[in-house]
């Protein structure tokens, strides 16, 4: 197995796992330990939704970055409308909170890419 090819399997296990990790601690009946975290429900939402897109942009460089938010977003909504069916709340300030934390983590790629076509001497590679 070559270097990068193991570094590829090894990204893909770290996502799978957050993915995993991520989907039990928005579904699994941790309400009361939520609390103990003294960390707000939104902000926690950003930030999970944050770090996980920052990961999927590294990890799938292959995929295009609107693809990513696109699958995300959805997996945004899969799992606030599936905690209607655990006994949890399916609140849309906590989607909103998921999108943003996704969108804040891609703008920025975006912008730089719209500054590039702009002045094409300052072109940048995405990676």
């Amino acid at each position: 197995m070559k270097r990068g090819d193991f570094f590829k399997v090894i990204g893909y296990s770290v996502f799978t796992l957050a993915i995993v990790l991520v989907t039990i601690a928005l579904l699994g009946p941790f309400n009361s330990e939520e609390a103990s975290i003294r960390i707000n429900d939104k902000v926690m939402h950003f930030l999970v939704f944050y770090i996980l897109t920052c990961m999927g942009l590294c990890i799938f460089q292959h995929i295009r970055k609107f693809d990513i938010l696109v699958l995300l977003l959805g997996y945004a909504t899969l799992s606030e409308l599936l905690q209607m069916f655990v006994g949890r709340d399916c609140s849309f300030y906590d989607w909103y909170a998921d999108a943003m934390g996704i969108v804040s983590a891609v703008i920025p790629l975006y912008s730089r890419n719209m500054q590039a076509h702009k002045n094409p001497e300052r072109r940048v590679r995405p990676w």
